[in-house]
This record gives C-alpha cells, structure tokens and sequence, in this order.
C-alpha cells in the first residue's frame, strides 16, 4: 500500500471515528464501569489517569486526540463506578450507624410505592433520625440519613402511604452480596437504588404514624407521583380481579407484585416477560396519541399555523406529559431510555439537525450510566438496550421498507415477516442476558410475541392508560375500561398458559461465559452488519460452533473431585461433583419466606453457573422443611435419575415432592447401611445408615440418611440431622466414621455431635451450614471444644457455600460469591482408616 492509499485510510478511520465518536465514547465508558467493578484500585488512580490525559491532549495529533478522549471515557467510567461503590460519605449515614444486626427506633418518610401481599407490607424509609436500645448511647435521638428497605411482617398496612412520616421499632442489618456464585445480587440492585440497609419490622404495634392524611405528608414531585402510583395500585386491587390488577400493575406502574408465580413462569417460558416492563413502547403509543390530538388541536387555530411551526410546537408539548407518565410509571430503565430518545429527537427537530437512531441510543445509554453506572449490570438494562441495538442494526432492511408496488396481501405478508424478524432480532440481541439472568430460553416466544403483544400493547393497554387518566375524574368509567381491557388480559393469559404447557416450549440453560458472550456479540454483529455472503456465511458457521460448544461443554474440571456446601441459609444443601461427569445432590432446603425458595434462588442458579444441565443423584436425609423446601423446583428442571428417600412418610408437600419425582421419570429407593451409592476410579459414595441398622426410632431426625464420600486419602461425612442416639447406632455398628472434613449433624445443634461420635470421626474441618444470625447454631460450647480441639470450623452463613477440591497431597478450600481461596490442607495423616468399604453391592 503507497502512501497516498495510506493517507486515505487514516483519513477515512478519523472521519468514521468522528463521525460515530458518541457511541464509541459511550462503549469506552461501558468497559470502564466493568473495570471499575472488577479492579481493586482506589478511586484516585483514575482520576489522575484523566488529568494525564487532558494534559497531553494539546500536544497530541488529530489520531491521538479521539483516541485520548476514548481513553478518557474509559477513565471516567471507572471513576465513576468506584465512586458508587465506595461507602457513604456522611457520617451520620445509616450504613455506618449500623455495624451488625440491630433493633432501634427509626424517624423517617416513606418514598416509593408501599407494596403488600399475604406476608408482608414492604416499603423504603428515608431516615431523619435515630434511637438506639441498647448500648451507651442508649435513648438517646441521633440524626440519620440514607434510605432504609423495610418490612412489616404479618401486616397489611392501609395506612402507609408514600410521603407519611412514622416511628417504628425495627431489626435492621447491611445489605450483603450473595455468598454463591451465580444468585441474582440483591446488594447491588439495591445499592444502585442508593439503599444500603435492610430491615424488618415485627408487627403493626412497632410502628406509629406521625401523619395520617395527605394535607400532612411531605410534598413534593416525586412524592406527588409516588401518591398517585399508590392510588392507581388500590384502585386497580379494590375493582379488578386479581389477574386484571395484577397485569394491570405490571403494565401501568412497573409493579409485579401482584403476580403469581405461576403466570410469571407462563410469561417466561413463552418468551412475553418483556411485555410486562413498562418500556419505549407505552411511550410510543402514548406519544403517538397525545401528538395526533394535540396536532389536530393546534391545526384549528390559524394564527399559529401563520407563525409557528406546528409538528414541532405539537412534540414540544408532548413532551411534559411523556415526562409526567414516565414519572407515574416509576422511571425505570426502558421508560427513561424512552424518554432520554424522545428529548434527544425533539431536539434535533428543534434544531433542524439530522439524527441517527444509533447516536441517540447512545446518549441514552450514556446519560443513565452517568447517573446510574450500577444499572449497567441489571437484566433490564441489558435487555432493554440489546434489543434495541439488534433493531437498530435490523431496521433499514425489513421487508416492509421496500419501495416497489404489490397487492394488499403481499404488504399485509411483508408486514408480518417484518414483524417476526424483529422478534428474532431482539431476541438474538438479548439471548445472553436472557441465559445469564434466567437460564432460559424460549423456542415459541416470536411467534408468541407476534399473538401476545396485539393483545397486551394495543387492546388492554391502550384501555388501561385511557382508564388511568380517568380514575380521579371518572373513577365508575375507569373501571368499565379497566375490566374491558381485563377481557383481552385474560385471554392473554390462556393464550399464555396453553402455550406454556408444550414440552419443547422453553429451554433451560447453564450459564454462559465471559468469552462465549464476547464471541457471540461479535458474530452476530457480523450477521447483521455484514452485506457480503462469504462473511455472512463465516459468522454463521461460527455461530453454530459456538452454539455446539455451549451445548456439549459441561461443568468445570472435573478430574478433581468436588465438594460444595451451598449457602442457602438455615438449611443444608451440597453438591458432589465426581471425576467421571455425574453429579449427586445432597438435600436441596434453605431459609424460606412467603414466595422465597432455595431451589429456584439459589441452588438452581448455582448449579447453572457450574454450567449443569442435570442431576443424576439426589438424597434425601429426611423429610424436615430445611432440608427439602428447594427440591420440588430442582426435580421440575434438573431431571434427576435416581431420588434416595430414607423410607418416612413425612409431609404432605414432601408426598408431593416424591409424586413429582415419579411424574418426572426419577427412580425412588430406598439405601440400607453398606449400600454403595457412587463408584468411579477415584471414589467412592457409601451409604452408612440409618436404615438397616437396629434400634433407629421409628420417626424424626434420627433417621436420617447418613453417608461418607471417600476420595483416596480424605473423606467427607455426611451425617444429616442426626443425633446423640442415632451417633452411638452407628458406633455400636461399627460403621467407619472417620473423615477428614465433617458436616455438623444437624448443623451444629447442641443434640448432636457427642464427644464419642467427634473422637471416633476425629475431623480437622468442620462445616456447619446454618443462617448467618441463627443462634445455637454451631451451639458455643461445641464451637469452644472443637477450636480448642484444633479443629477448624467454618459457617457458610459467614463464609458463603464453600468448595472442597480434593487434589493427589492437598485439599483446597474455596469460598464466597468469587470462590476464592480460603486455605489449602495438605495430606500428611495416614489414610488408612479412610479406605472404602469392601465388599459392598451398588445400589
């Protein structure tokens, strides 16, 4: 190449960069928010970074300037970041006034929607003070700022409302990141909310109103908007049916709440759940509304026609109430990205400047990291901005853009296959949020979409939103409207439910990672920017590859033995992860409240992060809530092989639970002590009892199904919830015990754990999978005498789920959400006593 073509070239490199300089900045400000997150650096360390950079930037040529201010984006984007994440800058925050858990006594304003179902009324303080119960500052009134998320337990409250001052008596503790990987980060969320501290409030006689009608709330613009959000939610709860108020919610105010989880899951598996986010559409339906009656308006008054420009005076006061509704609907990411769109097109009408939907997308995107750098790492930001790139980079070229004369039929054809292509588009250009937040895919949702959205979007929400307007002037007419649009909701939801109940509907998915995500973007970005075949045939190819590779790629290494004692709370849960591929999972029960399960909160996503597509093994150790309350969703969607029961009749819900397992193609036995449960090269899964042992109670926890993994020299017991009586059956048996790392007997109660049955297992670890604040939970006089011991004991509710990796002369120990490295063992103790039963039969 000579120098000319050269010259060319960069001159052409420079123009495009100028000319697509917002969307680059806007990306390079992306990257440093991920930086920003993933780095251990002080804020200060990018700061100077962009002082450097604006000092260079005079003696830089034309090239180095758009590349200094990338960099300086990059920069900033990682300061910014930083800045969210540090602590609090006011002392008297309420994030450092609380250290631990603590009960005081709050002073604040409620902001926000107050939500309520059967267990609780939930809702957001915004502190003014604070009293402490205990302590040398006892009784005595402290200021206090920031926002508090609390509960009040076992109540319905009608008297909370946004803006109503109140004291009440609550529990309050810090907002803490999930300790296991791959469970949603309900910190983060709410920190990006500016909510740091969460609490509860025991019941209706801990709180007091210091006002009770609206002439006394606070005032305000966001509080008169939270009031009205909160009117529109009674309304809706007191004249609609619950599935109309409840959709309604979803649709009108950003509220799912109202939502059972069974609809949700319809929503889901059909591909629709987007349809329930308030997002660009509901702006587009009522922008286009508003503008054609306020065009036609304006159209009549001829002096305005003679002095001013009609369409843009129409869009300039179109705008307020798209401001207004986007503040009624709660300003969430696609409505404000709607909104950001709307403004930045209007202004380029204004200013009669060209616009480019990729520019404004990316001030969009910009201005709410600005704001909000957290939101980038939420579902809906990503989904809502992924779908609409991939329809951005799709829309020139739809079938219905073609200039060229055919029959009504052939336009109403071209019309609905530019509809499905936008479907497809977007949901190419949201699969990998999709697969990392939901571990699902839905095959029918296009064409879903193509059936449910006419119904939602453009017969019940256009009812809806007409419907709303009216509730304060025309409260009988709104319900008429409401309960008409509920026909086409309902009909929806049949629709939904129908579809749902097709095998091949959705599919489940294990998490994907950071490179697949990073080569599928680039692919299907060839796909759709690419105007040769050659180049679209490599990309696609490509996606098959990567699509094959994701399919068949299964878990991590698994050459070394893997054992996982899973975070869920006060309940115990641990996966076994074999050298030969199979998988066993040992109780699958947590903390539980109200809609809260273990299996689809935690455990579920946890194993999808491990990248697993099933289970081949499950044991139950007895039927207590702790141990099974999570299953009933793993049977539904890991397939298990084989279901291990220690023969008890237990609950109602655990019948069920076994009534799934049988529907779901599982095999329900039922161990005897020596069953061998799992063999391969390396180890070996065996059944200690309790069944088929003499002198076992005929019921309760002294029944459990107790088991030792043997991995050459170390072992692992699992002894369930059994106690003093059942650890003296099996010593009298004459059961191996001895292991390396114990898991407490009915985590860590004081009933178990004898000192015979510690001497006999005589273990140099200890795990106890108990709540973080659940006391006797190690009992203390166990914790004394095991760490006077030399014993090591380690808490997942502290720790996080921890991960024993047995290697040839060392066993590591990983723990929390990074799973990083808390302590390696290495094996110098004779491993004798740790060899495998002989002679025993498979299961």
């Amino acid at each position: 190449m000579n120098s000319a073509e050269g010259s060319l070239t960069g001159t052409a490199w420079r123009q495009g960069l100028r000319v697509n300089l917002l969307p680059a900045a806007t990306l390079a400000f992306l990257c440093g928010i991920v930086l920003g997150r993933s780095l251990p650096l002080e804020p200060q360390y990018p700061l100077a970074v962009v002082a450097l950079l604006l000092l260079f930037y005079p003696l830089c040529p034309a090239r180095g300037k758009l590349l200094l201010i990338l960099a300086a984006f990059l920069c900033l984007g990682d300061l910014r970041v930083r800045v969210e994440l540090a602590p609090p800058a006011a002392r008297n925050h309420i994030y450092h006034l609380i250290q631990g858990r603590e009960t005081v006594t709050l002073a604040g304003t409620v902001i926000g929607l107050v939500r309520r179902d059967d267990d609780a009324c939930r809702f957001t303080l915004r502190l003014s003070g604070l009293v402490r119960r205990s302590g040398p500052t006892r009784g005595t009134v402290q200021s206090a700022s920031g926002l508090v998320r609390l509960s009040l337990l076992h109540a319905r409250s009608e008297d909370l409302a946004p803006g109503r001052t109140l004291m009440a008596v609550a529990t309050l503790e810090r907002i803490r990141a999930p300790a296991t990987p791959g469970v949603f980060d309900w910190s983060l969320y709410m920190r990006s909310r500016r909510v740091l501290v969460s609490g509860w409030i025991s019941g209706p006689g801990k709180i007091r109103l210091l006002n009770t009608g609206p002439a006394g709330a606070s005032t305000g613009i966001l509080t008169l908007s939270d009031r009205m959000r909160q009117g529109i939610l009674t309304y809706l709860d007191q004249s609609c049916d619950p599935v109309t108020s409840g959709l309604y919610r979803a649709l009108l105010i950003g509220d799912r709440s109202g939502l059972s989880q069974r609809l949700q899951d319809d929503f889901t598996r059909t591909g629709c759940m987007h349809l329930l986010a308030i997002s660009g559409l509901h702006i587009g339906l009522l922008s286009l509304a508003v503008s054609l009656g306020l065009g036609r308006l304006l159209r009549l008054c001829r002096p305005l026609l003679l002095r001013t420009h009609v369409p843009s005076l129409t869009l300039l006061l179109t705008l307020p109430i798209l401001l207004f509704y986007g503040m009624m609907a709660g300003l969430n990411i696609p409505v404000t990205r709607a909104l950001v769109m709307a403004l930045l097109l209007l202004v380029a009408v204004l200013l009669r400047r060209t616009h480019d939907l990729f520019v404004l997308l990316a001030a969009a995107a910009l201005l709410l990291l600005v704001l909000q750098p957290l939101r980038l790492f939420s579902a809906s930001f990503q989904l809502s901005f992924g779908a609409m790139l991939a329809i951005a980079l799709l829309f020139p070229r739809l079938p219905v853009f073609r200039q060229e004369k055919s029959t009504p039929s052939d336009r109403l054809l071209r019309w609905i296959k530019s509809a499905l292509l936008l479907s497809l588009t977007a949901l190419a250009g949201t699969l990998p949020a999709l697969l990392v937040h939901f571990n699902r895919v839905s095959l029918i949702g296009p064409l879903m979409n193509l059936i449910i959205e006419p119904l939602l979007c453009f017969m019940a929400l256009p009812l809806g939103m007409s419907a709303t307007f009216l509730i304060p002037l025309a409260p009988d007419l709104a319900g008429h409207l409401f309960h008409l649009g509920g026909i086409f909701l309902h009909i929806a939801v049949w629709l939904l439910d129908r579809a749902a109940q097709i095998p091949w509907a959705a599919l489940p998915s294990i998490t994907p990672t950071r490179t697949e995500i990073a080569l599928y973007a680039l692919l299907v970005l060839g796909i759709l920017l690419s105007r040769r075949t050659a180049a679209r045939n490599f990309c696609c190819l490509g996606l098959a590859a990567l699509a094959l590779h994701f399919l068949l790629m299964t878990g991590p290494d698994r050459k070394q033995p893997r054992v996982c004692f899973i975070d869920t709370g006060q309940g115990s849960a641990t996966l076994i992860l074999f050298p030969d591929g199979r998988t066993t999972l040992i109780d699958g029960g947590g903390s539980s409240g109200g809609r809260f399960d273990p299996g689809r909160r935690i455990i579920s996503p946890f194993l999808r992060k491990l990248r697993l597509w099933h289970l081949d093994q499950i044991i139950i150790t007895h039927p207590d809530a702790d141990h099974i309350n999570g299953l009933d969703f793993l049977v539904r969607n890991f397939s298990p092989k084989q279901v291990l029961i220690n023969g008890d009749r237990g609950s109602p819900d655990y019948q069920r639970l076994l009534t799934t397992a049988r529907k779901q193609g599982a095999r329900l036995l039922l161990p005897e002590a020596g069953a061998i449960l799992h063999r391969d090269a390396l180890c070996t899964l065996t059944c200690l009892g309790m069944p088929g042992l003499g002198g076992v109670p005929s019921g309760g926890n002294d029944r459990s199904l107790v088991s030792r993994l043997d991995c050459g020299p170390v072992s692992v017991l699992f002894p369930g919830d059994i106690e003093t009586r059942a650890e003296q059956i099996l010593l009298d048996a004459g059961r191996p015990l001895a292991s390396r790392v114990l898991l407490a007997p009915h985590h860590g109660s004081r009933s178990s754990t004898g000192p015979e049955f510690l001497r006999a297992v005589a273990p140099e670890l200890i795990v106890v999978q108990a709540g973080r604040h659940r006391r006797g939970f190690p009992a203390p006089v166990h914790r004394l005498h095991w760490q006077g011991q030399g014993i090591d004991v380690l808490v997942t509710g502290q720790t996080g789920t921890l991960s024993l990796i047995v290697g040839d002369d060392e066993y590591r120990v990983l723990s929390g959400r990074n799973q990083s490295l808390l302590t390696i063992v290495r094996l110098d103790r004779p491993t004798g006593e740790n060899s495998p039963l002989p002679g025993n039969d498979h299961l």
